[in-house]
């Protein structure tokens, strides 16, 4: 997340009032949990934050959700090693 970019503190405007899009969220936010599980804590914050904004996500949390998707996109080969 950028600085100062706060997801409890977004004034855009809700998403359509369809329920599609708000599925779309829901599917995106458990995309970003089940990619945690797999081992990518590095977005464990930012997938926590979001989920919170399931029931009724605004076009700001959508946008910042894509932005996790591109950096997963852009880090992809990312590792993180622990030594026992």
């Amino acid at each position: 997340m950028v600085d100062g970019d706060h997801p409890e503190l977004d004034e855009s405007s809700p998403l359509d009032d369809d329920d599609e899009h708000d599925r779309q969220y829901q599917m995106l936010i458990g995309m970003l949990n089940w990619i945690v599980c797999l081992g990518r804590i590095d977005v464990a914050f930012s997938t926590s934050s979001l989920s919170r904004f399931t029931a009724c996500p605004r076009k700001g949390h959508m946008d910042r959700v894509l932005r996790v998707f591109g950096y997963l996109k852009k880090y992809k080969n990312r590792q993180f090693v622990v030594n026992s």
